[in-house]
């Protein structure tokens, strides 16, 4: 095969041909890789951060604090640690919309690449490497998981360490495996850790016998040169860790799934609906529907991901025809592990740290990624002993057809499957059961490994183009119409910010996201400050927050991710200044605020709160936690209007028997704070506060800053106290009356002691580089 001459090109070219006709819309801008379905996050989550670090990047500097993020959060790295995601920073705001899918064919290219590297590392030959590329390249976990864009990535990183250990193992090239680990960042260590040990384990057994020195040296190389990774990433991890263990769902939070998921019984099963989806999934990836049409277990991406082509289905059990007795023994324990997983859900549950009931991040890629491991070696020794064990064929492709039309009936679920994709899937199992038979023929052994490409090239373009192409999309005429994040919120933010220099918080009636699903991070597009989030761990202190002011329920772990923010909540807006509200017009704005509209841009409408406190005030009143309690809840919001609630040796000085409704009145005689911050021209920035305030008696400052121990405070240029004030926030006590210079700067905690973790890696990986290229 004369085209073989050069395989990596082959590999290449085929793969890029492919991108070029699944995303052939999306390179040439007839709509973006943006999606309105069930893919919703990449509207509502995932481009929203990209567009906010872009800007954070030229504005600021290293992402740390962001008061776009609900109302102010650690946000550290904010995807920084991910070099693919440089390209988009470096594009800007303004044109990385029109990049996604670019990068991700850009993913399937060095995917696909890496997967052929480490084939032939395994002496596995050309023809089968480039198979197995593209395999690899356009699996269902990339292609689907691909469109929440993470998931593609992080593919791709774990083949590079696959080819990392093989170049430590087998040549002994040391700089390979932190660089791997570094790329796989803090979320993905603890099942990278897993996936290799286990690798690690079959890999040593197949290949020599045990020698348990030998062993422990190499998991001591591992295990050393895995911390030298996990150090480089060390300003990003420390903040990484921070944030979840600081979070609702982790460790320190209250609304956690371990307890009920580690309560579930041991040996409990499933419904029929998620074996179904397990078995048809690694058929196609729409054999139960597209998108949001998907009928299957969980929805379209987070249900298990496992297509990996479906030669590979046929393959796998000719490799426990052809390997030795250890490699059998080694991998059947494997397989029968990922089996262990999914049919018990508590085991699964266990693997993932009872987080969740999930597929994706793990499952979804060590399954398939161990079938495609097998099949191809598999296929290697097919071509190498020109043979085929023709029964185990024949049974394996009758026991496929019968799973794949019987398994509906069986779990009675036969309405949901399609029927058509049934009858293409069935004649492509034919045609590869018959020209892997006719690979072993003498005289058509060469011809069958042609068509077997031709096919494989076919099947995955043919499979992967109704999943990438009938999925609901953002036309790029709509994006740059007046809609979504470009409509006129765009021209009211930049009104207010040459209008008001101050420090201040902006609250909409309306959502700009064009997905089924509302967006609640409008602010990190549309450059304003506002009170709303949506983020897998939000910020700990606001959450409690608003879960004690009833804006959201205790327990209910959706509403600490979907956080809908101040909208309704009049006294808790005007405490935390939110000074001004966009409506659409016509829409009716909150009477309590007695807003005053002040400009109108199309059909938005700008109304600024007459009832709002400054940035940061001076309380006279205090009051403690039994006190607070005693509030009617209907009453709290103003009873922190009125007095400070603080765990202070302070007295108890409030007076909470009286809380009238905001008006012109009330607002005088109860609630206004005339003793508040002046923020200095220029005074503020993500990461710091500077400013004056005059007070004429022991006060109470108060922050409308959600309560974090990297913030620092400085008082007359000394270091003071940070406490925690109205549940979440944050203030400090001025003990006697006198003016005072405030400086608040932001650190994210651990952050210095991160970067000496990654100067001494990176010192380490340097000596690593230069010994290996003396060798």
């Amino acid at each position: 095969m004369q085209i073989l001459k050069q395989p990596i090109l082959c590999l290449l070219g085929i793969s890029f041909l492919l991108c070029l006709v699944l995303f052939s819309k999306f390179l040439g801008f007839e709509a973006l890789y943006l999606f309105t379905d069930i893919g919703s996050d990449t509207i509502n989550a995932f481009y929203p951060q990209l567009v906010h670090t872009a800007n954070y990047l030229r504005s600021e500097g290293i992402p740390k604090w962001s008061f776009n993020h609900g109302m102010g959060q650690n946000i550290m790295p904010a995807g920084t640690d991910n070099p693919i995601n440089h390209i988009f920073y470096w594009l800007g705001a303004d044109r990385l919309a029109y990049a996604l899918a670019y990068v991700e064919c850009l993913k399937i290219l060095l995917a696909s690449l890496c997967f052929f590297l480490y084939l032939r590392m395994m002496q596995i030959e050309d023809w089968v490497a480039v198979i197995g590329g593209l395999l690899l390249g356009f699996c269902g976990y990339i292609i689907v998981g691909g469109s929440w864009y993470g998931h593609s990535t992080t593919v791709l990183y774990t083949v590079f360490l696959l080819l990392a250990f093989e170049y430590l193992y087998q040549r002994n090239i040391y700089w390979l495996l932190p660089i791997a680990v570094f790329l796989l960042g803090g979320t993905s260590w603890y099942f990278s850790l897993v996936f290799m040990s286990i690798y690690t384990v079959v890999r040593l057994w197949s290949d020599e016998v045990l020698e348990l020195k030998r062993w422990m040296v190499l998991f001591i190389k591992v295990g050393v040169l895995g911390l030298v990774g996990v150090a480089l990433s060390g300003p990003a991890v420390m903040s990484i860790i921070n944030r979840i263990l600081n979070s609702p769902r982790g460790m320190g939070g209250t609304v956690s799934n371990i307890s009920s998921l580690a309560n579930a019984p041991i040996l409990g099963l499933e419904n029929g609906k998620h074996y179904l989806t397990v078995l048809m999934r690694f058929f196609h990836n729409d054999l139960l529907g597209n998108g949001d049409a998907f009928k299957g277990w969980g929805n379209y991406l987070e249900a298990p991901l496992f297509y990996c082509g479906l030669i590979s289905l046929l393959l796998v059990p000719q490799f426990f025809c052809k390997v030795d007795r250890r490699r059998k023994i080694a991998y059947g324990c494997v397989l029968g592990f990922w089996a262990l997983l999914v049919i018990f859900p508590y085991f699964r549950y266990a693997f993932y740290l009872f987080a969740g009931d999930y597929y994706k991040s793990a499952l979804s890629l060590f399954i398939p990624l161990s079938l495609l491991l097998m099949a191809m070696w598999a296929l290697h020794e097919v071509m190498k002993d020109r043979k085929v064990h023709l029964p185990t064929l024949g049974i394996s492709g009758g026991i496929l057809l019968l799973i794949l039309w019987l398994a509906p009936y069986l779990f009675a679920y036969t309405s949901i499957v399609d029927t058509n994709l049934q009858w293409v899937v069935s004649i492509f199992l034919l045609l590869y059961s018959i020209i892997l038979a006719g690979l072993a023929h003498p005289q058509w052994g060469n011809f069958c490994r042609w068509i077997l490409l031709v096919l494989v090239v076919l099947e995955l373009g043919l499979f992967n183009y109704s999943t990438i192409n009938n999925r609901m999309s953002i036309s790029t005429k709509k994006w740059e119409s007046r809609l979504g994040y470009n409509d006129y919120t765009k021209e009211a933010v930049e009104f207010l910010r040459q209008t008001d220099e101050s420090f201040y918080r902006i609250e909409k009636d309306y959502h700009s996201g064009l997905a089924k699903h509302k967006s609640l991070n409008d602010a990190k597009v549309q450059t304003y400050h506002g009170t709303s989030s949506y983020a897998s761990f939000n910020q700990r202190y606001y959450v409690r927050f608003l879960q004690e002011m009833g804006v959201i329920r205790q327990g209910k772990e959706d509403q600490t991710r979907w956080i809908r923010g101040l909208k309704k909540y009049a006294a808790l807006q005007s405490l935390n200044s939110v000074k001004y509200h966009l409506t659409k017009k016509d829409a009716k704005v909150s009477s309590k605020l007695r807003p005053a509209k002040i400009g109108q841009y199309g059909d938005i409408e700008v109304y600024r709160n007459k009832y709002v406190q400054p940035f940061g005030f001076a309380y006279k009143q205090f009051m403690n936690t039994k006190d607070f309690e005693k509030v009617p809840k209907k009453n709290r919001g103003l009873a922190i209007l009125k007095a400070a609630l603080i765990d202070a040796d302070l007295p108890s000085n409030a007076v909470l028997d009286t809380f009238p409704k905001l008006g012109k009145k009330s607002w005088k005689n109860y609630y206004q704070i005339e003793e508040a911050l002046k923020i200095k021209e220029g005074g503020y920035g993500q990461n710091f506060i500077k400013g004056t305030i005059k007070v004429s008696d022991l006060s109470v400052l108060y922050f409308s800053i959600p309560y974090d121990k990297g913030w620092q405070l400085w008082v007359n240029g000394e270091t003071a106290p940070l406490h925690l004030v109205n549940i979440g926030f944050m203030g400090t006590i001025l003990q006697q009356a006198g003016e005072y210079t405030i400086e608040l700067r932001y650190q994210p905690p651990f952050y210095w002691l991160g970067w000496a973790c990654f100067v001494l890696a990176l010192v380490a990986l340097i000596g690593l580089m230069l010994i290996g290229f003396r060798k």
